[in-house]
C-alpha cells in the first residue's frame, strides 16, 4: 500500500496468553521477535472460560499495530475500538468465533486465520477416520483385547459404502470430506444455507436440515460457531435421528446441545457419537461423555497433525507481517473488508 515506507522494525504486537495453544504461540513470538517486533501480553485465560477484556485492561491495546487472538480470548468491538493503530487481527487456527467480525467490518480491520491446507486435510482425514471407527466399532474391539477377551459372537461392523452421510456446513473441510467419502461410495448430502446448489460437487446433494437429520446414517457437524449456530443441533433435531445413526462433531462443541445429546446417548436412542469438541474445554472430569461405551471422545486435537502444526506457525507470522506491510494476509477471513481497511490504513498514514 505504501511502497516507499519500510516495514516498522519494532511493530507492537499483542499476543494473548492461551492455556491451550501456549507452545504454538511461543514459537510465533520467537519468530516475531527475531524479526524485530515487540510483543505485548495480557492476562491468561481460565481453562473452560473465554477471556474477556474490559475497563482498565483495554489500555494494553492503545498502541498495538496487530493482535493475535485465539478462540479462548475474545476480540470484541471494545478491544478494537481501544486500538487506534490496529492494522489487523489474526487467529492461529481456522476458527474466528471469538473475534467480532461485524465490528471488524465497521472499523475496517482485516482478519487473518489459520486456514492452511494441512489443517484442512488433517481435519478432513480425521473426521472420516472417526466415522469409520464408529461404524466398525473399533473402540469395543480394542477394549475386549485389553480385557483378555476375543471376538464377540456375530458381526457388528458396518460398511460406509452406500450409507448416507450428512454434512452440516460445506466449507473447506467439508469439501475435502465429501471428496474422500465419494471414493468410499457413500451418499453425501449437505445442509449449508450459504452454498448454492450449482456450486456443489456432482455427488453432493443439498437438503433441508430436518431432512438431513432424519435420513443420515452419520450426521457430521462442520459449520462455524456463530450466534445463529449456537445449539443449532438441539433436542428436537437430535430426536429426529435414526436409532442406528451416529453423530460426529469436529467443529465446535456449542453448536450441539450437549446436555440433550448426552441424554440421547445414555438412553441408546442413537447408536453413538465421536466428539472432538465440547461446550466446556477441557471437558470436565465428571462429564459422562468421557466414559460412555458408545462415545469416542478426543481432546480437540484429533486432526492436528505434525504437518498441520508446522504450517500454523509460519502462516501466522506471514499473516501478521503482510498486514503490517499493508498487504492482505495470505489466509484472510474477511477480504470483502479490504477497501475499508485500506482507507483505515491511509487515514493512519495521514496522521503518521
Amino acid at each position: 500500500l505504501f511502497p516507499d515506507r519500510p516495514l516498522p522494525m519494532t511493530a507492537r504486537i499483542f499476543v494473548c496468553r492461551d492455556t491451550g495453544l501456549a507452545p504454538l504461540l511461543d514459537e510465533v513470538i520467537a519468530g516475531l521477535e527475531a524479526r524485530g517486533h515487540q510483543i505485548v501480553r495480557g492476562a491468561i485465560d481460565t481453562p473452560g472460560q473465554r477471556k474477556s477484556y474490559a475497563n482498565a485492561e483495554l489500555a494494553i491495546f492503545a498502541d498495538v499495530d496487530a493482535a493475535i487472538f485465539t478462540p479462548r480470548h475474545a476480540c470484541t468491538r471494545a478491544v478494537m475500538a481501544a486500538a487506534p493503530r490496529l492494522r489487523g487481527v489474526c487467529s492461529p487456527v481456522i476458527g474466528v468465533e471469538s473475534i467480532d467480525l461485524d465490528a471488524a467490518a465497521d472499523l475496517g480491520i482485516i482478519i487473518g486465520h489459520g486456514a492452511v491446507r494441512e489443517n484442512v486435510v488433517g481435519m478432513a482425514e480425521a473426521t472420516v477416520m472417526l466415522m469409520l471407527m464408529l461404524l466398525y466399532d473399533v473402540q469395543t474391539n480394542v477394549a475386549r483385547m485389553r480385557d483378555g477377551l476375543w471376538r464377540r459372537s456375530g458381526h457388528h461392523g458396518h460398511q460406509i459404502e452406500g450409507r448416507t452421510v450428512g454434512l452440516i456446513g460445506f466449507g473447506r473441510i467439508a469439501r475435502e470430506i465429501a471428496h474422500r467419502l465419494d471414493a468410499f461410495g457413500a451418499r453425501v448430502v449437505t445442509y449449508s444455507p450459504r452454498a448454492r446448489a450449482e456450486d456443489l460437487p456432482a455427488h453432493v446433494g443439498q437438503v433441508a436440515l430436518d431432512t438431513l437429520m432424519r435420513d443420515s446414517d452419520i450426521v457430521t457437524v462442520l459449520t462455524g460457531l456463530t450466534p445463529e449456530t449456537h445449539h443449532l443441533i438441539d433436542a428436537r433435531l437430535i430426536a429426529m435421528m435414526k436409532p442406528t445413526a451416529y453423530l460426529v462433531n469436529t467443529a465446535r462443541g456449542a453448536i450441539v446441545d450437549e446436555a440433550a445429546l448426552t441424554d440421547v446417548l445414555r438412553d441408546g436412542r442413537i447408536a453413538g457419537a465421536a466428539l472432538d469438541t465440547f461446550e466446556i474445554e477441557p471437558l470436565p472430569a465428571d462429564s459422562p461423555l468421557r466414559n460412555m461405551a458408545n462415545v469416542i471422545p478426543t481432546p480437540h486435537c484429533v486432526g492436528h497433525t505434525v504437518e498441520c502444526w508446522e504450517a500454523f506457525v509460519p502462516a501466522l507470522i506471514d499473516n501478521v507481517e503482510a498486514m503490517l506491510r499493508g498487504d492482505l494476509p495470505p489466509y484472510c477471513k474477511n477480504p470483502e473488508v479490504a477497501p475499508r481497511w485500506r482507507a483505515r490504513l491511509a487515514a493512519m498514514e495521514g496522521q503518521g
